[in-house]
């Protein structure tokens, strides 16, 4: 059995989130390489990577725009590119995903070996995206269709929509919510989340009804033991939260919304800013068709009640033409045609 390799980022959850969705359909054919650590649900082996990102960094990491990440001088950058060499030159790969990095797609296209790319949302046409995109066998991206936007034309014969794709895919869906439960996924990276306005929101919905729980790190500001909030901290496996939450109110990651629509639960979306405006592009794609509302900062106090009431209104079947739950076996057939290509 010939394995695929499947390269992880370290920022951002969603990115072992979709490995793992991959896993469940892979197993132990997949070979993981990263240096955020075995993600959640994993099943295959994994082979850590040294950190590429701790100080000092060297001057002109993107070599002048013509790469993203490629810090002179960095012994922790130089070995993790041996290190994903030397295993792709010694286990010999069928194939390899990256999730994400421009540089070890073009790196594992140079040393032969199929790539199959992530591309996110977001303008991604840049030096080193075009690079990739045009070194890879195959680019996939984990959204519907319509979510194709106008830059993506020139790849448009080797980019496969998947549809949204959650971990959680292969367990049942949940019953219908009982009672009024607001869940709050903090992202993993930087946000603008303050624990005193979560607090505030938690206050001015009590009389409605409405708990509050909190999950992920816990963000500065929140009143401790006089909080209506149940702060949980990080927590490896939400999907029990999700089943019975009426509400989830989360950043506009895509590994964070593939799992709402999983739990097929309505959503206040609040896109942070990151590279490219990849959540605020999610976002735009979602309004209006998805079961969410979108709202640019965390809404002050008043304002709870009523968007409460409007977001828990919202059909949750509005989220099966986006999400039918079949993304990671799309995922694992555009892996299998990159790995084996038609004879010409």
């Amino acid at each position: 059995m010939t394995a695929v390799g499947y390269y992880v980022h370290h920022e951002g959850a969603g990115h072992g989130a979709l490995a793992s969705a991959l896993s469940t359909v892979l197993g132990t054919r997949l070979v993981g390489l990263g240096s955020g650590g075995r993600p959640v649900g994993w099943r295959g082996p994994w082979i850590p990577l040294p950190r590429d990102d701790t100080p000092p960094i060297g001057p002109d990491p993107t070599r002048g725009g013509a790469w993203h990440w490629v810090p002179p001088g960095h012994p922790g950058y130089a070995g993790r590119m041996r290190a994903i060499a030397g295993w792709l030159a010694e286990a010999g790969p069928a194939a390899i995903v990256t999730d994400v990095s421009c540089e070890v797609t073009v790196l594992g296209a140079l040393l032969g070996v199929p790539t199959v790319a992530v591309v996110m949302h977001g303008r991604r046409d840049d030096r080193p995206h075009r690079a990739a995109w045009d070194s890879a066998a195959a680019l996939v991206g984990a959204w519907p269709a319509s979510h194709r936007e106008d830059w993506m034309a020139p790849w448009a014969g080797t980019l496969e929509p998947i549809g949204l794709t959650s971990r959680f895919d292969h367990l049942p869906l949940p019953g219908p919510p009982c009672g009024r439960r607001v869940l709050v996924l903090l992202p993993s990276g930087a946000h603008g989340v303050d624990g005193r306005a979560v607090d505030a929101a938690a206050r001015a919905t009590a009389a409605a009804g409405w708990s509050w729980t909190a999950a992920g790190a816990v963000p500065p500001g929140t009143d401790g033991a006089a909080s209506l909030v149940r702060w949980l901290g990080p927590v490896p496996d939400p999907w029990p939260l999700l089943a019975e939450a009426s509400v989830v109110i989360a950043a506009c990651g895509a590994g964070s919304v593939a799992d709402i629509a999983a739990a097929r639960r309505p959503a206040v979306l609040l896109p942070q800013d990151r590279p490219f405006a990849e959540q605020r592009t999610f976002a735009a794609h979602l309004e209006g068709v998805a079961p969410v509302a979108v709202r640019p900062r965390w809404p002050d106090a008043p304002e709870w009640p009523a968007l409460l009431d409007e977001v828990a209104g919202l059909d949750p079947d509005r989220w099966d033409p986006l999400h039918d739950r079949r993304g990671a076996a799309r995922f694992a057939r555009v892996v299998d045609r990159a790995a084996h290509p038609p004879t010409p």
